[in-house]
């Protein structure tokens, strides 16, 4: 891409380097601190699954949208190491959910109600995104099914017995109306 200039390698590290310094901090929200506390590592957790593995379509994708062997060739690899990452994570969210299963759903279903890629805050995100939805790369309906389904299937997660109403309450909620 900057060989043939397809791309602005200039304009193109400005904008890494401001995604880079605005960070992302998925553990935050309007909770309580005692909540922050109790439940910032499972919030965590369950975030980095989904946007590890939503990373993972959304790579794997562009490399089949691109329709160009090489580029095709290491978004595969790209998307293969985005995996294992996501693999890791879901095992871990998944042992939580064995120890702790009401905070794990309390996590999830914050998680879930409030997910944002980490590109959101990419100038011109919003205009990015409809290009992306409109190519086939990602979409709400992509993360519904590619993303959010399988961990929840995985997870067992409308099988598993729920002891308080709360937790209850966002079991049935968990799966999120958009993105």
């Amino acid at each position: 891409m900057v060989v043939t200039r397809a791309i602005d390698p200039v304009k193109l590290e400005q904008l890494r380097v401001e995604q880079m310094t605005r960070g992302l901090s998925p553990g935050q929200n309007d909770q309580g601190e005692s909540d922050l506390i109790a439940n910032g590592l499972f919030d965590s957790v369950i975030y980095v699954t989904f946007q590890e593995l939503a990373t993972r379509v959304s790579h794997r994708n562009t490399g089949k949208a691109c329709n160009e062997t090489v580029a095709d060739q290491l978004l595969q690899r790209v998307s293969a190491d985005e995996n294992l990452h996501m693999i890791f994570y879901r095992d871990v969210s998944e042992a939580g959910f064995e120890i702790a299963p009401n905070q794990a759903m309390h996590s999830l279903h914050h998680v879930l109600r409030n997910i944002k890629m980490p590109g959101y805050t990419v100038p011109d995100f919003r205009r990015k995104a409809v290009i992306i939805a409109v190519g086939g790369v990602f979409d709400p309906r992509i993360f519904l099914d590619d993303v959010v389904m399988p961990v929840l299937k995985k997870w067992r997660i409308f099988e598993r017995e729920v002891r308080k109403a709360e937790s209850f309450a966002a079991r049935e909620v968990a799966v999120p109306a958009s993105m």
